[in-house]
């Protein structure tokens, strides 16, 4: 076995006759790999769809909570730049404003519940909640609430919104300071904007609505 005669001639014949084996062996190899890494991507694949469909399913159930909430508000109205006094009768100081600035005849009868609510502002004045006994009532100030414009107190009134939806005002009123938008509002509890004066109102759901429909400066708007 040492001759190198022998060697030199025997030599190749063996690898001739290794090699396929050596190919089939290492095909084998790979074509086990590749199922395997096969596999793996259709296991991630579906995960992914998973993860997504559950995703939107979350989102889905946060909206529907969200839109109960704001139903379970739409009795109710925030009055602000009130002089509240420790102690004070938060129902008849809600009387007394829409008999007198919005000429609605409302008495506390009409009132589920009201009380002051956060800090006082740097005039010393607070915002009022107010949780009327029916939507019949709250719409009928909401509707005269427009008499309140210039008042001498700077008084206003806003619905009761939840707080994703107040974030959207704040986000509207940037935008509107940013000229993106002439006006804003809502109507028991869906927030409405207008581009320019004569145009249509848009109801707005989410700030990524509003962004598509006015979209914020510096960036391009979706088409």
């Amino acid at each position: 076995m040492s001759n190198p005669m022998f060697l030199s001639a025997f030599v190749p014949v063996l690898s001739m006759s290794l090699m396929p084996l050596i190919q089939q062996a290492v095909q084998s190899s790979v074509k086990d790999l590749i199922d395997k890494v096969t596999h793996q991507e259709a296991v991630i694949n579906d995960l992914q769809l998973e993860n997504e469909s559950l995703h939107n399913k979350v989102s889905n159930l946060e909206g529907d909570i969200e839109e109960l909430e704001q139903y379970g508000r739409r009795n109710s109205l925030r009055f602000h730049n009130v002089k509240v006094e420790d102690g004070a009768d938060t129902d008849k100081i809600v009387v007394d404003i829409c008999s007198k600035k919005l000429e609605v005849a409302v008495s506390v009868d009409d009132i589920c519940r009201s009380h002051p609510v956060g800090k006082e502002n740097r005039n010393g004045n607070r915002q009022i909640i107010c949780r009327f006994r029916n939507w019949k009532i709250k719409n009928k100030i909401c509707s005269q609430k427009k008499k309140l414009k210039g008042d001498a107190d700077k008084l206003y009134i806003t619905e009761d919104l939840t707080k994703y939806r107040q974030s959207l005002i704040n986000e509207i009123g940037n935008a509107k300071k940013a000229g993106k938008v002439h006006s804003f509002w809502t109507n028991d509890g869906r927030v409405f904007i207008k581009l320019s004066e004569g145009g249509r109102k848009h109801l707005i759901n989410s700030i990524e609505h509003l962004h598509d429909i006015a979209p914020p400066s510096g960036s391009n708007p979706t088409s």
